[in-house]
């Protein structure tokens, strides 16, 4: 498993995991719960692929990132 990126906020990190999945990553959040309840998240939420998928998804989370510059 990899962690592609790490967040310090909830609603961001599950944009990016709900988008990952919606294209068939399999996806998911670590430290999610303890992030949430501490303020600035100790260590953050971390988004966690499948080293198989790491290549694709990074190239996504750049492409959403693009995208959100754009607004």
């Amino acid at each position: 498993m990899v962690i592609l990126r790490t967040y310090n906020n909830y609603l961001s990190a599950n944009l990016d995991l709900s988008r990952l999945k919606d294209a068939g990553i399999h996806a998911f959040l670590r430290d999610e719960a303890i992030s949430t309840l501490i303020a600035a998240g100790v260590n953050g939420i971390k988004l966690v692929v499948p080293e198989t998928e790491a290549h694709t998804a990074s190239a996504m989370l750049g492409i959403m990132e693009d995208e959100r510059k754009e607004l």
